[in-house]
C-alpha cells in the first residue's frame, strides 16, 4: 500500500539518495536546491514522499509561496523550475498517489491555485491529465543536447556535431582573441550578477534577485554542484555562464555577456568549452531550459547546438476565480517568483 507523507528532517537521507540514484533527476530536484529555495523565497516546503513497505518509491517537490492575494502551491517556484513526479519505475499507482496528495495539500493549505511544471524528461504526461483534465495551461519547449562522454570529450568531435553557424561563431571568438576558463569565485559571481542584470534590463526581462548570487556559494559547492565559466579578451571579462550539475545532466542556467562584445561571440566559445568539460566528466545531457514558443531567436540559437525538442506542460488548477479580475501587473507584483495563474486568462490580457 502506498503511503504519502510530507518530507521531515528524519527522511532527508532517503530523499537525497532517491534523487541521486534517479537518472531523470534534474538539479531542481536536489536537496541543495530545496534548502536554497527555502532560504531565498522564505516559502514553506511541501515535499511529498511516497513510501511502500518502508521503501521510497517516488517524490513530488513543492513549495507553498505566500503572496499578497494569498498562497499558491508550486512544483516548483522560481523562474519556472521543473518539478512534478519523480519516480524510478514509472508506476502509475505511485504517481497517482502523489498527484492526489498534491491537490489535497493545496486545498488543505487553502491555496489560491496549484501548478506543476513538468520535467522535459517526463514520459508519462497522461498521468497529469488525469488530475488536470483541461490539460496543460501553458507549455515550454525544452531543448536538450545529447552529450556522448566517450566521443565529445574530444573538442574536434564535439564541435563537428554543431551546426555550421555555431561552428563559425566559435571560430570567430577564437579569432578575436577570446579565451575561456572556469572561475567560480566571488569576482566571477559579481561579474555574472552585474552583467546579467544589465542584459535583463535591455531585454525588459526579470533578473535574478541579488540574494540569489549572495547565497549561491553558501548552498552549492563550486566544481561539484556548479561552475562559472568566464571569457576574457585582453584580460578583461566579457562574458560568463553559470551551469549546474546533477547526476547525468548539466543545467544551462545564467548566461551573461557585455553588450559591446556580443559580436565577438564569447558566449559561444564558453558553451563549447563547458560542454567539452561536461562530456569529459561523464555527463550525458545538456539541458538548455525552457523556451517560450514566441522566442524564435532563442529557439534557433539552441537548436544550432544539436539539441532536440522536449515539450513540457504547466499543469494548473485555479481554486479562487476572483483572481481572474486582477491585472497582470497586480499578479506579478504579488507573486514575483511563483506561478499563480496563466496570464492569458486575465481580463486585461
Amino acid at each position: 500500500m502506498i503511503q504519502v507523507r510530507l518530507l521531515s528532517n528524519h527522511e532527508e537521507p532517503d530523499y537525497r539518495a532517491f534523487v541521486q540514484e534517479n537518472t531523470k533527476a534534474l538539479f531542481y530536484h536536489t536537496n541543495h536546491y530545496r534548502l536554497f529555495l527555502k532560504k531565498l523565497l522564505a516559502a514553506d516546503e511541501r515535499y511529498l514522499l511516497a513510501y511502500e513497505d518502508s521503501q521510497l518509491r517516488g517524490v513530488l517537490p513543492a513549495f507553498l509561496v505566500k503572496g499578497a492575494p494569498g498562497p499558491c502551491l508550486n512544483s516548483l517556484p522560481f523562474f519556472g523550475s521543473n518539478g512534478g513526479v519523480l519516480d524510478q519505475q514509472g508506476r502509475k499507482d505511485v504517481r497517482n498517489s502523489l498527484l492526489q496528495a498534491f491537490l489535497d495539500q493545496a486545498q488543505k493549505d487553502r491555496a489560491l491555485s496549484a501548478t506543476i511544471i513538468a520535467s522535459p524528461f517526463e514520459d508519462q504526461p497522461e498521468t497529469y491529465e488525469n488530475f488536470f483534465p483541461e490539460g496543460p495551461a501553458d507549455y515550454r519547449i525544452g531543448q536538450i543536447t545529447r552529450l556522448n562522454p566517450h566521443r565529445h570529450a574530444d573538442e574536434k568531435v564535439l564541435t563537428a556535431s554543431f551546426g555550421p553557424f555555431t561552428r563559425r561563431m566559435i571560430r570567430k571568438a577564437l579569432k578575436k582573441g577570446c579565451s575561456v576558463e572556469e572561475q567560480s569565485d566571488q569576482e566571477a559571481i559579481g561579474f555574472l550578477a552585474k552583467v546579467h542584470g544589465e542584459n535583463m534590463s535591455r531585454k525588459g526581462g526579470k533578473k535574478k534577485p541579488e540574494a540569489f548570487f549572495y547565497w549561491l556559494p553558501h548552498f552549492f559547492t563550486p566544481g561539484k554542484d556548479y561552475k562559472i565559466w568566464v571569457a576574457r579578451l585582453d584580460g578583461r571579462m566579457v562574458a560568463a555562464l553559470l551551469v549546474f550539475y546533477c547526476n547525468r545532466t548539466v543545467e544551462y542556467y545564467i548566461p551573461a555577456i557585455v553588450h559591446d562584445y556580443r559580436s565577438h561571440q564569447p558566449l559561444s566559445l564558453i558553451i563549447s568549452k563547458a560542454m567539452q568539460d561536461a562530456a569529459a566528466r561523464g555527463f550525458e545531457y545538456w539541458n538548455w531550459g525552457g523556451t517560450w514558443p514566441s522566442q524564435t531567436g532563442v529557439y534557433r540559437f539552441k537548436k544550432r547546438w544539436n539539441s532536440s525538442d522536449h515539450l513540457y506542460g504547466y499543469y494548473h488548477v485555479l481554486f479562487d476565480q476572483s483572481l481572474l479580475e486582477r491585472s497582470r501587473r497586480e499578479i506579478e507584483d504579488a507573486c514575483p517568483y511563483a506561478y499563480l495563474l496563466p496570464f492569458n486568462r486575465l481580463s486585461d490580457s
